[in-house]
């Protein structure tokens, strides 16, 4: 279930925020709404582009590799299931 979160106003000139590409910044970002108190979240792209980027043409895979790529993100599996966990959340 969705959970309302906060923006700091640093985040936006965060070294690490700055050289992700824009979709994907918003994307980070819509994975806090996804995450549990300590920034876990079952994985679903699928349902990730349904809810955040209806309306886009945006490859969310891709997205999600750049997020991991930059250590924002760590993506796992457990018994089959996947999941990702927010670091620094």
């Amino acid at each position: 279930m969705a959970r309302i979160r906060t923006i700091k106003p640093e985040f936006f000139t965060s070294e690490d925020i700055t050289t992700l590409t824009p979709l994907s910044r918003l994307f980070y970002v819509s994975l806090w709404c996804e995450s549990d108190r300590i920034g876990r979240l079952e994985w679903k792209p699928g349902t990730f582009k349904l809810r955040y980027f209806p309306a886009d043409a945006c490859d969310i895979l891709a997205m999600g590799k750049e997020l991991s790529d930059a250590g924002l993100i760590v993506i796992y599996e457990v018994e089959g299931k996947t999941y990702a966990e927010i670091p620094t959340f």
